[in-house]
């Protein structure tokens, strides 16, 4: 979750003149960036939640968000969804829908994200799997389908 580490958010002054000042230590933002952009190519990948683009904004650069090959959005403006993934189209997403953009290619891909199921569901489908007992019917209804905390991208 991107917005619970300021520490990583871009500096204020930072314009990409940092090349001038080579005797200051690089800010912890600064190595969040050099992270994201050379870590693929030593086999270290970071995956960034945000709950709105606008907190993306105050914590990435356009240019560091480029780097990013994988976009997933769910349902938000038509003017974030353009600065996000260079389309509008995030914003007639229903819900319980998200889309997978590849930066690489300029792809879209609409799937629906599902939640991982509780141990409750879990037993239930071990005993129809393995055995005869009887199962109880797991009681779906106690999860909140809008809670973006409990999906996992499949």
């Amino acid at each position: 979750n991107l917005g619970r580490f300021r520490d990583l958010r871009k500096d204020d002054d930072d314009y990409g003149f940092s090349g001038f000042d080579t005797n200051k230590p690089a800010t912890t933002s600064q190595q969040f960036t050099n992270l994201i952009k050379t870590g693929p190519s030593h086999g270290v990948h970071v995956f960034i939640w945000s709950d709105t683009f606008n907190n993306v904004n105050r914590w990435l650069s356009n240019q560091t968000l480029r780097e990013l090959e994988y976009r997933i959005a769910f349902q938000m403006s038509g003017a974030d969804s353009s600065n996000f993934i260079d389309s509008p189209i995030a914003s007639r997403l229903g819900i319980n829908r998200a889309l997978l953009y590849r930066d690489n290619t300029g792809t879209l891909e609409k799937f629906r994200p599902y939640g991982s199921p509780s141990e409750e569901w879990l037993t239930w489908a071990a005993q129809q799997l393995g055995t005869a007992v009887e199962p109880k019917e797991p009681n779906l209804d106690e999860y909140d389908e809008t809670d973006l905390d409990l999906w996992t991208v499949t």
